[in-house]
């Protein structure tokens, strides 16, 4: 008789996920606080320490984010620290990847987490509950659970995870692919990407619909355009 499956284990510890948490939220909030490059914390040192060599983590990545972890998890104890949107988080994380040289794609584990990842983790699902759990204000709605309902903040999310996974690729990011790309993940299970339909209907034009991420996305083409086709 084979042995039992052995059950899978988490990619990552709530630890790494949290910190990865405070490293978006310092990344987001960067011109507010005040980072002292000396400070330094062993349990959070040995918490990450377990990441050098993965996910796209080298140790030097660990020495400069802690510092910036440390700041954010003060400026939030003395309640001086804005809530971070799932939209803002994702782009931020986004951000870290990029120029960390690490490359965000499909089946890659890379930290920070997303903040699906945090939404579960910390928060049962829900992004203003793993909000609240880390002692900041609830910043809107955020991502409702199942809801179904694909408002503005939860649009600029995806359309920032597309865009993170666009520059993974080398690819530019354009209607037809955004489609391809959405398919792809609703394929996958997940309810929480809308489709380029839903897309064209709340935004009306490719265009609209990149100014949700700030215009950080470069393409002219509208929604219902021809160059919409392009992958």
């Amino acid at each position: 008789m084979s042995p039992p499956p052995k059950p899978r284990t988490a990619a990552f510890s709530d630890a790494q996920i949290v910190a990865g948490f405070w490293l978006i939220a310092a990344t987001v909030h960067a011109r507010s606080l005040e980072i002292d490059d000396r400070a330094g914390d062993p349990e959070l040192e040995e918490a990450l320490e377990a990441l050098v060599g993965a996910h796209g983590l080298e140790r030097e990545h660990i020495r400069e984010a802690i510092p910036k972890i440390i700041a954010a998890r003060r400026a939030a104890a003395r309640g001086e620290l804005p809530p971070v949107s799932a939209a803002k988080c994702d782009l931020a994380r986004a951000a870290i990847i990029r120029l960390r040289g690490a490359e965000s794609s499909k089946g890659a584990l890379l930290w920070p987490t997303a903040s699906r990842t945090i939404a579960v983790r910390v928060g049962g699902g829900n992004w203003n509950d793993a909000l609240i759990a880390l002692g900041l204000p609830a910043g809107g709605r955020g991502r409702a659970q199942g809801s179904g309902r694909f408002n503005a903040e939860v649009m600029a999310g995806v359309l920032g995870e597309y865009a993170a996974w666009c520059r993974g690729e080398g690819k530019a990011p354009t209607f037809g692919g955004y489609r391809a790309w959405s398919e792809a993940r609703r394929a996958e299970g997940r309810d929480d990407v809308p489709s380029a339909a839903t897309i064209r209907q709340r935004c009306g034009t490719w265009s609209a619909a990149l100014e949700l991420v700030g215009g950080a996305l470069e393409s002219g083409a509208d929604a219902g355009g021809a160059s919409s086709s392009r992958v």
